[in-house]
């Protein structure tokens, strides 16, 4: 339900240094990486998004920085809800009890 922006986040801390043709393909590695952190043991967010990142990074030639992780973590709590979100729910709310 949360509009999850992590390709945003890539190409603020990487677009620069990598390009539009690039920046794209590590956008890919990087969902692809948070996909399989997920699939193993239970870690925490800012783990599986460190590791994805820094998977992403090394395929794609990028210095990782441990600090960009972190900022992007940061993020995630500042992203809202689909676009379509909010009324939806609106329209069940009187229905099912809505819990988050």
């Amino acid at each position: 339900m949360i509009d999850v922006d992590m390709a945003g986040a890539a190409r603020d801390f990487y677009g620069d240094q990598l390009g539009p043709e690039k920046i794209e393909a590590f956008i890919r590695d990087f969902s692809a990486y948070r996909l399989d952190e997920v699939l193993g043991a239970w870690k925490p967010y800012a783990e599986v998004v460190h590791n994805a990142q820094e998977r992403a990074c090394k395929r794609n030639g990028v210095a990782f920085d441990p600090e960009i992780a972190a900022k992007i973590y940061v993020c995630v709590p500042t992203w809202g809800p689909n676009p379509d979100v909010p009324a939806s729910l609106a329209k069940i709310a009187p229905h099912i009890p809505l819990v988050a």
